[in-house]
């Protein structure tokens, strides 16, 4: 008997929180589910506005006019009340959040700037960028900014664009709130062009840069080939490795200078000789051999080698 009086008082139970669920279900509004639906997917980043209607015409982006958001195609002309009254509350709440994120980065700005205008080829392009709230009243940074990677964009004298992407650092200590006229300034990068294939790297090239929902303001450098070492900057680069290596440097003066090719590169042979060697001359008495300093310099990239020998 008591068996049989549990089993039913089980059994009103699992009716009674079905009706309940079900109940509560009926409670929300078509344009209540929508909302909830809209509220949940922009908590997971997943900005969209969903379309039904007349067919998508061709070839035109699937982006909604309004708010510049994908859009996703979910139903055709034949739909019922409730499916186009909480499609349109999802919408417009969608629409809502997207104009927020909107107010917010025309109110942060991405500046960038390079050290200097003009690099020769091979040489380090350090750009450094920040962001500035210039609006007098606080954002909350998490409204677009998403850890991850940011991307510089930069296109040469043809029109053509590359981008590279770089692991963002500095976005785990990022602040989650940027007060009014505030600034944070951020990582400082060597801009590597050789990592776009194919890429032409002498001229002028138009900059911009990516993180999250901002773009940077666009800067212009120019890079240039480099140009061959004259002789004097050839023998201060030799005079500077020669005092490097060699403890008795003082001893020694330049005597000479001379070009020659080594593996297709050209390069200036600067010669230095001991000198004692410079008064045994005059004194007509042997010179002192195997004493001479020979330094070979890249023209092009001041690289030194040195050698020794008569």
């Amino acid at each position: 008997m008591k068996k049989i009086f549990l089993t039913v008082i089980l059994l009103l139970s699992a009716i009674s929180v079905g009706y309940c669920e079900e109940h509560v279900s009926s409670v929300l509004t078509p344009q209540a589910k929508g909302e909830a639906r809209a509220q949940q997917d922009i908590k997971n980043g997943k900005m969209r506005i969903l379309y039904y209607g007349i067919p998508w015409s061709a070839g035109k982006p699937l982006l909604d006019d309004e708010s510049g958001l994908p859009v996703e195609i979910v139903a055709n002309c034949t739909v019922t009340p409730e499916f186009v009254a909480e499609t349109d509350a999802y919408n417009n709440l969608m629409r809502k959040a997207a104009k927020v994120k909107q107010l917010a980065t025309r109110s942060l700005q991405l500046i960038i700037k390079s050290d200097k205008q003009v690099y020769m080829k091979d040489e380090q392009i350090i750009i450094e960028y920040e962001f500035k709230n210039i609006s007098e009243k606080p954002i909350k940074l998490k409204d677009y900014y998403k850890t991850g990677p940011v991307s510089f964009y930069f296109k040469d004298e043809q029109g053509k664009t590359y981008s590279i992407n770089y692991i963002d650092v500095f976005g785990r200590t990022m602040p989650t709130e940027l007060a009014g006229g505030a600034v944070v300034k951020r990582e400082i990068y060597n801009l590597d062009l050789t990592k776009a294939e194919n890429y032409k790297i002498i001229g002028k090239h138009s900059i911009y840069m990516k993180d999250g929902n901002l773009t940077s303001n666009t800067i212009t450098i120019e890079v240039k080939e480099k140009k061959d070492l004259t002789e004097d900057e050839a023998i201060k680069i030799a005079q500077k490795a020669l005092e490097s290596l060699n403890k008795d440097a003082e001893r020694y003066y330049f005597k000479d200078i001379g070009e020659f090719k080594r593996n297709e590169r050209d390069i200036w042979l600067v010669t230095f000789d001991l000198k004692e060697n410079l008064s045994r001359a005059r004194d007509n008495k042997a010179m002192i051999l195997g004493v001479q300093i020979f330094i070979a310099v890249d023209k092009k990239s001041g690289k030194t080698t040195t050698g020794g020998g008569d």
